[in-house]
């Protein structure tokens, strides 16, 4: 299954994919090499997408994504990254807590839940 381009630029979620639909806290997905924000892209450079899940944040429920690949397949299905976003605004206020990794495996990314985890010492 492949990735899909999407255009740069701000989009409405549903307007991209029907896989949108049930995740109404997203209010927008912006593509492209920079912030719906207007926030410079060199900021987070190292980083393929985020999620702006501050509620006090002006941008709540909107995602980044640099890589116009990696929004939706052939199929109009999210990907990884899109899901691993999608689980930050469904968790307001936190990152990768264990909120957090039981909604991005409730997304059906489990892997992403996998790379968070604690690990004991021992």
């Amino acid at each position: 299954m492949g990735k899909r381009k999407v255009r740069t630029g701000p989009h409405r979620p549903t307007e991209l994919s029907s896989a949108f639909a049930p995740y109404s806290g997203v209010w927008g997905v912006y593509v492209g090499d920079g912030c719906v924000s207007g926030g410079s892209p060199l900021e987070w450079r190292a980083v393929e997408a985020h999620a702006h899940n501050r509620k006090s944040d002006e941008w709540f429920g909107w995602i980044c994504v640099a890589d116009q690949w990696a929004v939706v397949t052939e199929n109009g299905n999210l990907t990884v990254t899109m899901k691993h976003e999608i689980a930050h605004i469904l968790c307001p206020d936190s990152l990768h807590g264990a909120r957090w990794r039981a909604a991005v495996t409730a997304l059906g990314a489990p892997q992403e839940a996998k790379k968070y985890e604690r690990r004991s010492r021992g």
